[in-house]
């Protein structure tokens, strides 16, 4: 999912996936360190966040196995969706999974919106079809830009038109719901770039874009200059397979 979620259609008292972006991007403070929960303190103090190269456990070697019940880990990157697009109604759909950062919703309908950039408001709605168009919404990075708006997410409209307040929900993915409903959700995750699926790619493999903002086929056109996963994993025989 390479986006933030489209935004609130009002402030909310509790702290949200988007009241922190919003905070963070226009670098005002508004809690206590000691008053938010652990997933937002390195997003607040971003000198606690760990160096690159650093080590989970610094006195033991790298590549040494620390959860040793574990035998394989599978990473599926999918694309072009944000939380609320695929996972906005778990918490009314989905049973104990009430405390989601999804919708918020009255009368079992999202009251989140954006504006329409003619005064008026599109809501989130169901989409009336499983197939994406062509194109729509777009990922680029002027229009992810535009729909973020500097942490207000109010111009996913204006970017892409209607269309990018559009959710799907179990009745159109009834497998993704089903593991929603078995399997922890990543309620804080986000894009590593405001940009479309290439440069997500090398953030993936490379931990960074090397400063590409566009969508190109080959993804290392330009090297990555501290090599990928791969071969790190390589480097400490760790065995890995590209499906």
């Amino acid at each position: 999912m390479d986006h933030p979620a489209a935004c609130d259609a009002g402030a909310s008292a509790r702290l949200t996936r988007r009241s922190l972006l919003g905070g963070a991007a226009a670098g005002a403070a508004t809690v206590g360190f000691a008053a938010l929960p652990a997933w937002a303190r390195p997003v607040a103090r971003a000198a606690g966040l760990r160096r690159p190269d650093s080590l989970p456990f610094p006195h033991r070697p790298a590549g040494t196995p620390s959860m040793p019940e574990i035998k394989h880990v599978v990473v599926l990157m999918m694309e072009n969706h944000s939380f609320d697009n695929l996972l906005g109604m778990v918490p009314f759909r989905v049973p104990g999974r009430a405390n989601v950062d999804g919708f918020t919703v009255k009368h079992g309908q999202p009251t989140n919106f954006n504006p329409s950039g003619t005064g008026g408001r599109v809501h989130a709605r169901a989409a009336t079809s499983p197939c994406q168009l062509v194109g729509e919404p777009t990922q680029t990075w002027n229009a992810s830009h535009q729909s973020y708006d500097n942490g207000r997410n109010d111009g996913f409209v204006k970017a892409s038109g209607p269309i990018a307040m559009r959710f799907w929900d179990e009745h159109d993915l009834p497998f993704t719901y089903s593991l929603a409903t078995y399997f922890p959700l990543g309620n804080r995750y986000f894009s590593s770039v405001l940009a479309q699926t290439y440069p997500n790619r090398r953030f993936l493999f490379t931990g960074t874009a090397s400063g590409l903002t566009a969508t190109n086929n080959q993804t290392f056109s330009t090297p990555a200059a501290n090599g990928t996963f791969f071969d790190r994993l390589d480097e400490h025989k760790i065995s890995w397979a590209n499906y």
